[in-house]
């Protein structure tokens, strides 16, 4: 299937689940206070959620540290652009404050991803150059992850307020990325529409294409780490009538060796129920 028609179906299966929670989640380095705009970069995800069922749809950019330089860097991450859609289904009936999952998703890495021209057209209307070593992005790949996991929920008192801890654990395998994630959040409400969350996320990595590059062809790379650690922390606003609000950030550390250090990254979603 060309991947015009591809994106365009999914696009469409989205659309006809119309009852259930719907969200728009965007991410960015300019939702921070140390906007770096490099590594990954930018990130949009539509998604449709039921009791049954998540579908969604997005599209993930990767750069370089050093944009002006042509050809890219070849100690700095990729330039990549990712397009996806993801189909999970929750396990029926599972115990009490636990939300099991089987997942898969398919998506396509390289020029077709037009990742090149979501950035630059950003940037076009920002008054920015667009980054130089877009040509050096890697090559065309279809991508296929399979993904399961599970989330248990608890409720905690902390700091003399109600509130929960969440315990996930993902796995995924795939020429895409193939990892295990084990991570926790805690949840508490600051007043009547406010709320934080905070927890950390450990990532053991075998396999990520925005890192090694091509599975089947020779292309950009850089040396990949097993384990990196991710701290993720945010607020969420619920106001009656209005979609809710979650503003987030992520500091990870070094995802390579050549990375110059840490990295965080923002992004705000906003969802409601249909």
């Amino acid at each position: 299937m060309h991947l015009h028609n591809f994106w365009f179906s999914a696009l469409l299966l989205l659309c006809s689940c119309a009852s259930g929670k719907w969200s728009i989640n965007e991410s960015n380095d300019y939702f921070t206070l140390f906007n770096k705009d490099h590594d990954y970069t930018q990130g949009l995800i539509v998604s449709h959620e039921t009791e049954e069922r998540f579908i969604s749809v997005g599209q993930k950019i990767f750069t370089a540290v050093h944009k002006k330089e042509s050809p890219a860097p070849s100690d700095e991450r990729p330039y990549a652009g990712y397009l996806f859609t993801e189909f999970r289904n929750y396990i029926d009936e599972p115990p009490i404050g636990e939300r099991p999952y089987a997942a898969v998703e398919l998506g396509f890495v390289g020029p077709g991803a037009l990742g090149k021209e979501a950035q630059c057209g950003v940037h076009r209307i920002l008054g920015q150059l667009c980054p130089n070593g877009w040509p050096q992005q890697l090559d065309s790949e279809p991508g296929l992850t399979l993904r399961a996991g599970n989330t248990v929920t608890k409720a905690t008192d902390f700091l003399f307020t109600n509130g929960e801890i969440v315990y996930d654990i993902e796995g995924e395998l795939g020429n895409i990325s193939t990892a295990l994630i084990i991570g926790s959040t805690v949840r508490y409400r600051l007043g009547s529409f406010l709320s934080a969350f905070a927890g950390p996320k450990l990532h053991l990595v075998a396999r990520d294409i925005f890192l090694d590059g091509n599975t089947f062809q020779k292309s950009p790379s850089v040396t990949r780490n097993w384990i990196f650690n991710e701290l993720t922390g945010g607020v969420v606003m619920d106001i009656p009538y209005f979609p809710k609000t979650t503003w987030f950030i992520k500091i990870q550390s070094k995802q390579y060796k050549e990375q110059e250090g840490s990295y965080n990254y923002g992004g705000v979603e906003f969802s409601w129920e249909n």
